[in-house]
């Protein structure tokens, strides 16, 4: 075993882990409240700041892993605190997970409503079209409607 500063770097990481875990679990949060028709421009940087904390939590467990492989062996004491570390994680990610679950189902049920509005003006467009195209002047200047 490489010794105590090794072991304290690996419990920096595993803090700085959680902290982006509830910083994450903070993000879909709000995002879980918000609604994008509604305010789309909020719910965008939410996604993109949620994009950027699981990228930090990707490189911060590629370091964490090379730290862990680098000490070999650990200690009992050692275990049992990266044992507790993991389960914060999880709960934390469970907690993540439902969230995202709810957006989901809002955001599905915003989709339908933009689908069902785009639906009704494509049919609205459909049936204004014979009457744009079939439309003459009579050089008197009486519309006619050469439809009927």
């Amino acid at each position: 075993m490489l010794g105590s500063p090794a072991i304290a770097k690996i419990y920096e990481l595993l803090q700085k882990k959680i902290q982006l875990m509830e910083k994450l679990l903070a993000y879909a949060s709000q995002q879980a409240g918000l609604s994008y028709t509604d305010n789309p421009v909020n719910y965008e940087n939410i996604v993109e700041s949620r994009a950027i904390a699981i990228e930090e939590i990707k490189k911060l467990d590629i370091v964490l892993q090379q730290k862990l492989d680098a000490l070999g062996e650990l200690g009992d004491d050692v275990k049992t605190h990266i044992n507790g570390a993991n389960t914060r994680v999880s709960d934390l990610a469970h907690e993540i997970i439902t969230l995202d679950k709810k957006s989901k189902i809002l955001i599905s049920s915003e989709m339908k409503q933009v689908d069902n509005k785009l639906q009704v003006l494509q049919k609205g467009k459909k049936g204004i079209i014979g009457y744009d195209m079939n439309v003459n002047f009579s050089p008197s200047g009486a519309y006619t409607d050469s439809k009927r």
